[in-house]
This record gives structure tokens, sequence and C-alpha cells, in this order.
């Protein structure tokens, strides 16, 4: 404090080094002149210790300043980071420029900007690109793209979900293409999804979910697929198997919607598997049901669940249950079981009548049991192609899966001979497999797969 500091402004003389070793002795008598020095220097002294407190806390406001201005710019510094790697990720649903693709049918695209790529190396799903048809095209269209690893790979061209016709890329021509599920999709008119697509979710587990519909967003392609039949259980006093369930339908639909709409989506869970009997011959299995989705302006709509399988009897294996069938008429078109050995295959259709269906198909019908073993259960459809009829080589031999697909394939049936933990379930709306008394643990039928629905914008 300025008032309380003791001024002394004489300066005296300062004593020599032999007092200061040595110190006033008793008896003797201070030089005033002595003493104002040693005064005048304790004055100097605290008066500079008393301006050096001071810039102290000045320098001490100083670096709080300082630690301010550096916490400001890490915030700065991470908000910027978080932007670019908003960015990044922004990137990878860009529309890239390619340049020229040539070559009449098998096209060839060398870039300096690659695609972004998966874990298989294979473009992420909505990578999408622009490129100029140098020729045009004679039939089915092959790309031929260089990735950001170095590597070429070749993959099919679809429009509208089809195979490319002549023609459909005319020479010197601008065109744009977007990846998903392992093939490129022709963007633009007659396409089923729209330039950067790069949303899409799944709903897996059974049960009713509500969707809010984001900002910005006016259309949404959704495919869904009913659960499939559970497996009828086996005779166990005659020996004869169960019947394989049939597996669910596929549809692809385009849902017209505006933001903020709440669409309803209900998976199904698949058929429960039926009980083995005795004498009197096996359960049914229970039949899939309907996944669906309400509230889009263009209506309702629906994917239809595979049948049960038929029990064992007394002198047959129980019959297959029907793959479910590719109609859209609301829950009330429950799919019964089928009694005829002579299953046939199931058909791929597009429905027109239907309102922005895209496409239809039925599932895979299970097959009948017969002796020891249960009936194979159907494949379920993928979202371009049937699902497969359970039975090949084997009445046991569950449908294979439908691996023709634009961007979901279709999963194997059960396998009706079993083993000794237990039968096999269906999966992913596939039919379960019939029950079989060969081995203790798989006299019941296995369970349908359950249903699906994914939503892509």
């Amino acid at each position: 404090m300025p008032e309380q500091l003791p001024q002394w402004n004489a300066v005296g003389v300062e004593p020599p080094q032999s007092l200061k070793d040595s110190g006033w002795q008793p008896g003797m008598k201070p030089s005033a002149q002595h003493m104002n020095w040693l005064l005048n220097r304790a004055y100097k002294c605290i008066e500079e210790l008393q301006q050096a407190g001071g810039n102290v806390d000045d320098l001490t406001q100083t670096v709080e300043n300082i630690e301010e201005t550096v916490d400001s710019l890490k915030q700065t510094v991470n908000s910027n980071s978080l932007k670019i790697d908003t960015h990044i990720k922004d990137d990878e649903g860009h529309t890239r420029w390619f340049g020229n693709a040539t070559g009449t049918n098998a096209k060839t695209i060398i870039t300096t900007k690659p695609l972004p790529i998966d874990s298989n190396g294979d473009p992420i799903n909505g990578a999408s690109f622009r490129f100029m048809n140098s020729t045009a095209n004679t039939g089915a269209v092959t790309m031929f793209v260089t990735h950001a690893n170095g590597t070429t790979k070749t993959y099919p061209v679809y429009n509208n979900g089809i195979q490319l016709k002549a023609g459909d890329l005319p020479s010197t021509t601008v065109h744009t293409v977007t990846f998903a599920g392992g093939s490129f999709h022709l963007q633009g008119k007659g396409g089923v999804m729209t330039s950067g697509t790069q949303n899409y979710i799944p709903y897996t587990a059974p049960g009713t979910y509500s969707f809010t519909v984001p900002e910005g967003v006016t259309r949404i392609t959704a495919f869904m697929r009913g659960s499939g039949g559970g497996g009828g259980g086996a005779n166990t006093t005659y020996g004869y198997g169960g019947g394989g369930g049939g597996s669910g339908a596929s549809k692809r639909v385009l849902l017209q919607v505006t933001p903020g709409m709440k669409l309803v989506l209900t998976v199904a869970k698949g058929g429960t598997g039926g009980e083995f009997g005795t004498a009197g011959g096996g359960q049914y299995g229970e039949n899939g049901a309907v996944s669906s989705i309400t509230g889009a302006q263009n209506g309702a709509f629906y994917a239809h669940g595979g049948g049960g399988g038929m029990g064992g009897q007394q002198s047959f294996g129980g019959y297959g249950g029907a793959g479910g069938q590719d109609v859209n008429n609301g829950p009330s078109g429950t799919i019964s079981p089928t009694f005829t050995r002579s299953d046939g295959g199931p058909v791929a259709q597009v429905d027109a009548s239907m309102s922005k269906v895209l496409s239809s198909l039925t599932g895979g019908h299970g097959i009948y049991g017969r002796i020891m073993w249960g009936g194979g259960g159907g494949g379920s459809p993928s979202d371009s192609n049937g699902g497969l009829m359970a039975g090949a080589g084997e009445t046991y031999y569950g449908g294979l899966a439908q691996n023709q697909k634009f961007y979901f394939a279709g999963s194997a049936g059960g396998y009706g001979a079993g083993t000794g933990e237990g039968q096999q379930h269906g999966i992913n709306g596939s039919g379960g497999a019939g029950g079989n008394s060969s081995y203790p643990n798989a006299k019941n039928g296995g369970n349908g797969g359950d249903g699906l629905i994914c939503l892509m914008w």
C-alpha cells in the first residue's frame, strides 16, 4: 500500500566491507551517514518490491487473458475439425464427374476422383457419379470402375430395376448412376432412386414402429418382406416328417410422403413351428404374418407371409406351406398351407395395377416331408427375383438363398434333416423346416424367419 511505504530519501554513505562483515560492536556509535544509507536502501528495496507486486498482478491478468484466448482457439479448431469431418462424410454422397465412358456394352471409366469404398472394396451404397457415354449401347451394360485402392471391378448397370436395353445409353450423352447392393442404377427418368440417395434404415425385429419423414424428403423407396411360415411337426409314431414352411413375399414400393409425415411400419414375426405328435400326426406350422407400411399419401402396402407346413401323417409326410403371394389386399389375405405336392416354382412379376409398387415377388414354397426327414423351408425372395422352392435334390433341403438382387438378397429356408441340437429355423422371411423323427431335439417344426422393412431415400 503506497501510503504506508517508509520513505527515506537521504542517500547516506555506504559503510566499508569490514564493518558490514563485523557489524557494530558494543559501545560503538553508528555513523549518521551509514544509518542514512541503510534506511535509504531499505526504502528503495521495499519500493521496488511494491512496484514488482503491481507488475505481477498485471502479468497474472495477462496470463488469464492468454488462457481464455487459447480456449477460444481450441473451440474454433474443434468446430472446424467437426466441419471438416462432416464435409468428408458428406463427400461420400457427392456426385462426382468421372469423364468419358468408353466401350459399347462393357463401359470403362478412368478417373482421378475414385469412389469411396467399403471393407469389401466395393463402392459404399449411395455413391454416385456422372459420365459422358461415348458409344451407344446395344444391350445389357457393365461398368469397369477403378476404385480408391487402385483395384478395378465390374458391376452391372440397371434402369428401374432391369438390365439396360439397346439404346438406353445414346452416344455423347451425360448420365448419372448410383451404387446400391452390388450394382449401379441409372438415375433420372425411369430410375428408382433419386440422385444422391444416402440414407437407409432397416427394421428387422418384429414389432410396430413409427417413422417421421425427414425435412426435405418427398419420396422414400421401401423394401418389405412378410415372415416365413413355421414347419409342421413330425409324426413320431409312424416316422413321417412335417412339411417345410413357405417363405414370405417381398415388395419394393415408392412411398409418396411429405416432411413431418408419420409412417407406421409393422414387421411381421415368423410363424411358430408345429409340435411333434404321435399316431394322430404332428401339428401344423403357424402361418407367417403380414409386414405393412401405412400412412403414405399413395396408400398402404402389404407383404404377405408364407404358409405353415402340414404336420407328419400316418402314411405320408406333411405337405409344404405355400410361399407368400404377390398381392396387396391387406391383412385379410393370409396365406393358408397348400396340400399339393406339385408345389410349382415362384413367379417374379411386377403388378402395374398397384400404385407405386416397383416390384412384387412371391416367396419360395416349402416342400413335403418324408419318412424320417422333415421338408425343407422355402427360400425368401430378393428385391428383384422370387424366392426359391425347397427340395433341390432332396426334399429336406431348404430353398436356396436368392442372390439375384438390386439391394437385398433372399435367405435360404430351413434344412429339414435337422441336427442333434435341434431343428433349423428360417431367417429373413424364409420358411422353417419341417420336424423329423431322426433326432430327438428336431421333432418340432422350425420357426419361420421374421419379416423385414427397409426405408431408403
